[in-house]
């Protein structure tokens, strides 16, 4: 396995320290045990900095878009913006940023649910400008 971005990160910016809450098949929503909501807990309220890539596994699980507004944890959408306003909420003074999925191939069509990929970099995308947080288009 390669160098995991965050580490290329630290890396690159010589940063002290770093802390990798990346977890494999995390969702933003409630659809699963592992998600997102409950690593928000863990992020140090003193962070400099947050980066967030998420999306993927939901649109893999099937969890329900939503719509732009929710704010529970039930949909993407509302996962979203529960998670992007408690990272404003518990790290003020850190630059956040978020980063839509990438485009699989293996992902080329509409999942089980009715929507593609790209209505999950669009929802990252929404959710990110009534935050005001920047978003890096990785799709």
């Amino acid at each position: 396995m390669g160098h995991p971005y965050p580490c290329q990160v630290s890396d690159a910016l010589h940063l002290e320290k770093h802390l990798n809450l990346a977890v494999s098949g995390a969702t933003v929503s409630y659809g699963s045990g592992n998600n997102t909501v409950n690593q928000l807990f863990v992020v140090p309220s003193d962070a400099d900095m947050v980066s967030v890539m998420i999306g993927v596994n939901d649109f893999g699980s099937n969890t329900p878009l939503g719509a732009f507004g929710d704010s529970t944890p039930d949909t993407v959408y509302g996962g979203l913006d529960y998670l992007a306003k408690g990272l404003k909420e518990k790290c003020p003074d850190a630059f956040i940023f978020f980063m839509t999925p990438f485009k699989f191939l293996s992902y080329p069509g509409q999942n089980a649910v009715g929507y593609a990929l790209k209505d999950v970099a669009n929802a990252v995308e929404d959710v990110c400008e009534k935050y005001g947080l920047p978003v890096l288009d990785m799709y």
